[in-house]
């Protein structure tokens, strides 16, 4: 009797031990390690593939064209088509005999819904036989546009084009970058810009405009001008 009550007690610490402990499994869980949860992650993933696709259809609406100034620069006149202000960041790649030889890369922040702007691209080589342009364009938040709030007067006096820019908008205007780009025949031959920071409300930022140098520092001739506001913005985050 004595056995048989000994052996029922070893039965009962037996069970009673299997089946209260839990054994964690040290193959799989790492000290100090962070398990992302899988819908957080599917979550980033959805968003990436949005934001990816929203920066292909704003890219579509981008179109562009180039010409050649008398300083052997290339310019870069591009058109954002899309409804809303957008950045760009323009890759111009310059090849010889199928090389590449040059990379420049340029980002204009601010760019208007239904404008235009003219870029002169500044690391253009002496030489090239092709060159490959791509612009991708991007809805950021970081940027406000007040392209549409800068209203624009443009004169020529003397040997300058003056342009006054107002700001009509409530707010201050970060930063402003208007070109000029020359005309003779029909044909683009040289291009300036000019640079403005803190606009403040109705306040009007003045730019004197001098002609573009040719490859031997002489002003180009010209018939006609084209004012292209190329940025208008004021940040949104804190700087």
């Amino acid at each position: 009797m004595k056995k048989l009550f000994t052996f029922i007690m070893i039965l009962l610490l037996v069970f009673g031990f299997t089946g209260c402990s839990i054994i964690p499994n040290k193959t799989n869980v790492k000290k100090n390690q962070v398990v992302t949860p899988v819908r957080e992650k599917k979550n980033k993933d959805e968003e990436k593939e949005v934001e990816e696709k929203e920066v292909t259809e704003l890219s579509k609406n981008i179109t562009h064209e180039e010409e050649q100034i008398e300083n052997g620069k290339l310019v870069l006149f591009a058109e954002n088509k899309n409804d809303i202000a957008v950045n760009l960041f323009v890759t111009v790649e310059f090849y010889e005999k199928d090389e590449l030889k040059v990379t420049d890369k340029e980002s204009l922040y601010g760019v208007g819904a239904k404008n235009k702007i003219a870029v002169s691209i500044y690391d253009t080589p002496d030489t090239y036989d092709s060159y490959k342009v791509s612009i991708e364009a991007k809805d950021e938040k970081s940027y406000k546009c007040y392209t549409d709030k800068l209203e624009v007067i443009d004169s020529e006096e003397d040997d300058k084009v003056v342009i006054q820019a107002t700001n009509k908008s409530e707010a201050i205007i970060d930063y402003v970058s208007i070109s000029v780009v020359y005309y003779k025949d029909g044909k683009a031959v040289g291009l300036s810009t000019g640079f403005d920071s803190t606009i403040k409300p109705d306040k009007t930022a003045n730019f004197n405009i001098y002609p573009a140098y040719t490859k031997d520092y002489e002003y180009v001739e010209y018939d006609t001008y084209k004012v292209f506001i190329n940025q208008v913005y004021s940040y949104t985050f804190d700087y």
